[in-house]
C-alpha cells in the first residue's frame, strides 16, 4: 500500500512537471495494485488456516455457515459437538474448502430454503460433517459438463483420506456426509 501512496504522489508531481510520462507511471501503478492484491489475498489464506488450526475446524465452520446465511438470506442451522469443533490437524482446512464449495454449491443450484450443517465425532474414531438441504436436489451420478464442483469434493475427499458420500434426488434436497478418520493414515513408503 505504501508502494502504491508513493506512486499516486509521484503522478501528482509529473502531472504538473512532465505529463507524458504519466501513461508509463500509472502502468507501473497498476502492477504495484496487482501485486499487493495478490500479497493480501496471500495473507487472508495463511490467517484462514492457521485460524483453522489454532481455533478448531467448529469455530471455522460456524464463521463460514454464518457469513453464508448473511448473504444468501437462507434459514439454517450449524451443530458441532466440542470434541469435534477442536479437530484442527491440516486436512481441517481441507475439510473447510469442501464445505465452503458444498455451500456455494447449495447457493448458485439448490434453489433451498433451508441448510444444516453437523460436525461431530463418530464411534470415537473418525470427524463427520454433515451438509443437508431442501433444494430441488440432483442426480449426482450423472457427470455436468463444465462443473466440477462435486469432482472437486471428491478428488479433496481422496487426498485427505476421506469418504465422501453425496446423496440426492430431485426435488429431494442433498445430503452431503464426508468421514475422514481422526488419525491421519500412515503410509508405508517400502510397499
Amino acid at each position: 500500500m505504501m508502494a502504491i501512496i508513493s506512486e499516486i504522489r509521484l503522478i501528482r508531481r509529473l502531472q504538473a512537471h512532465d505529463p507524458a510520462s504519466i501513461p508509463a507511471e500509472l502502468g507501473r501503478a497498476e502492477e504495484l495494485a496487482h501485486e499487493g492484491l495478490s500479497e493480501a489475498r496471500s495473507a487472508i489464506t495463511q490467517m484462514r488456516a492457521t485460524t483453522v488450526r489454532e481455533a478448531g475446524l467448529g469455530p471455522a465452520l460456524s464463521r463460514e455457515f454464518e457469513q453464508f446465511i448473511d448473504r444468501t438470506g437462507l434459514r439454517g442451522e450449524f451443530k458441532s459437538d466440542p470434541e469435534a469443533a477442536r479437530f484442527g490437524d491440516e486436512r481441517s482446512e481441507v475439510l473447510l474448502r469442501m464445505t465452503q464449495e458444498a455451500l456455494r454449491n447449495i447457493d448458485r443450484h439448490a434453489r433451498a430454503t433451508w441448510v444444516d450443517v453437523r460436525l461431530e465425532i463418530s464411534s470415537g474414531s473418525h470427524v463427520v460433517l454433515r451438509i443437508e438441504d431442501n433444494g430441488v436436489g440432483f442426480d449426482p451420478h450423472t457427470p455436468r459438463q463444465g462443473h466440477y464442483g462435486l469432482v472437486g469434493l471428491h478428488e479433496q475427499a481422496e487426498m485427505i483420506g476421506a469418504e465422501l458420500i453425496i446423496d440426492s434426488k430431485s426435488q429431494s434436497g442433498t445430503k452431503i456426509r464426508i468421514s475422514l478418520p481422526i488419525s491421519p493414515m500412515v503410509f508405508d513408503s517400502t510397499v
